[in-house]
């Protein structure tokens, strides 16, 4: 068992494995690489919820669709961008060259859709912090 993998609970490292496994054909990072990502982040529960929203996002736009590689890479970019904000993400995907308009829109509302339904969970798990963290007890 590797140090990391010590100082995070099993469902934590269960998110992880599915957000790696969502994201991997175009962000390719080995699951250390990944753990260490979050233990490094100031906050890697919120850090959490935010690549879940990403990849929630990007399996709902992608999945079952025909998209170059191109495409897929925007899809997940844009994805990113939604964490920084609206304004931020609407300014990416208008410089956007790889997907239509229809598609960067649907990126952008599922994301905020993503954020919203996992927000309302957040908050549950906010006023029992072992339950969210990623420190074993």
């Amino acid at each position: 068992m590797s140090p990391m993998t010590r100082r995070l609970s099993a469902d934590f490292i269960a998110r992880i494995a599915r957000i790696k496994a969502i994201l991997d054909e175009v962000e390719p990072k080995s699951m250390d690489e990944w753990m260490e990502g979050f233990l490094l982040d100031g906050d890697p529960s919120q850090e959490l919820f935010v690549w879940q929203c990403i990849a929630s996002t990007y399996h709902a736009v992608t999945h079952g669709r025909s998209l170059s590689a191109e495409a897929r890479h925007e899809v997940l970019m844009l994805a990113f961008s939604c964490s920084f904000g609206e304004e931020h993400a609407a300014k990416k995907a208008a410089s956007g060259t790889h997907l239509d308009a229809e598609t960067a829109a649907t990126v952008l509302t599922h994301y905020r859709a993503a954020a919203i339904a996992g927000a309302a969970l957040w908050e549950a798990g906010a006023a029992n912090p072992a339950a969210r963290g990623p420190e074993k007890d």
